[in-house]
């Protein structure tokens, strides 16, 4: 049975959660394009509020260009796989937050054996468990998007069958 407001095969949660999704991966194309600017204004040598400051404004410009513009094609790619209910998208979505989260929980894991800078640590691990989650609730969304599109297929020949 599929859920009041989106017909989710899963029910409400996995619909609240496609919502959940989406609005997070909004908010990551915002980020994404902030972190996109603030590079191309220190490869660019604009004075921005403290940006002159910055001792190597080549390297850092370039690092955040590159880390915003990974992050602007992960959340289109979650946005996009939320909104079309695409199996395919929520499965390549699901790969890079499992890739993602496991560099985060090395990176936590490896911070606290050095222990020069545990909360640092804490919250790559922190964040590294949400990616995890996060992926393993996509993976059963690109199921339950995959289920409503096998039973629509199947009332499409039903429907074909009747005419003939």
């Amino acid at each position: 049975m599929g859920c009041c407001l989106c017909n989710c095969v899963g029910g409400c949660i996995l619909c609240s959660f496609r919502w959940v999704i989406f609005i997070v991966n909004f908010l990551n194309l915002i980020f994404g394009g902030t972190v996109i600017f603030f590079g191309i204004a220190l490869l660019a040598r604009l004075d921005i509020g403290g940006l002159q400051d910055i001792e190597e404004p080549d390297l850092v410009g370039a690092i955040l260009l590159v880390s915003g513009l990974i992050a602007v094609t992960i959340a289109f790619i979650g946005c996009c796989g939320t909104l079309k209910g695409s199996p395919t998208l929520m499965k390549t979505y699901a790969v890079i937050l499992f890739i993602s989260s496991t560099l985060n929980l090395v990176a936590g894991i490896l911070g606290l054996i050095g222990s020069t800078a545990v909360e640092v640590a804490a919250v790559s691990l922190v964040f590294g468990l949400v990616q995890l989650v996060a992926g393993i609730f996509s993976i059963c969304l690109s199921k339950s998007f995959k289920k409503k599109r096998l039973d629509e297929m199947e009332d499409v020949v039903r429907r074909a069958q009747r005419h003939s």
